[in-house]
């Protein structure tokens, strides 16, 4: 009886194989080429997943003893993003992190918001943000898990 196995391996433009998921541990030309499918991935998830919540947050200003509260926040049209510099990798025993500097062309970003002051509402209401080309930094981070025997 014939076993099938799947094998996920790929071969590189420098014609070494390596896995799918394996990030390359070195810059270079092989780093780009993962980054690059990674990014168009990522296009097609944030699509699908607009529009992102984003996170409640207190601004204080103590000096007018003013509280801002934003809350029920979220972000569209995130899909629009690059890369705007070359990525790093660090890969240290079976821990890998990527970092990447990404460019986005255009966001819309509400929140509401309440103002208090000496615990009275002052205003209540909606804010919406249009960012033009901000960046940001992203640090992901790929813990392996122990290999097992029973996987031969």
């Amino acid at each position: 009886m014939m076993e099938s196995h799947m094998n996920h391996e790929s071969i590189s433009r420098s014609g070494r194989r390596r896995n799918k998921r394996q990030v390359p541990c070195e810059p270079g030309e092989e780093l780009d080429e993962y980054v690059d499918s990674l990014f168009r991935f990522l296009k097609r998830l944030v699509r699908v997943m607009e529009p992102f919540g984003l996170p409640n947050a207190t601004i204080e200003l103590e000096e007018y003893n003013l509280q801002i509260f934003l809350h029920s926040g979220g972000v569209t049209r995130a899909y629009t993003f690059e890369r705007k510099k070359p990525a790093w990798v660090l890969c240290q025993n079976d821990t890998i992190s990527l970092g990447l500097t990404v460019g986005i062309e255009d966001a819309r970003i509400h929140y509401k918001y309440r103002v208090i002051q000496d615990w009275r509402l002052l205003f209540d209401g909606d804010l919406e943000a249009q960012l033009k080309k901000p960046k940001a930094q992203l640090q992901i981070t790929q813990l392996s898990p122990p290999e097992s025997e029973d996987d031969e």
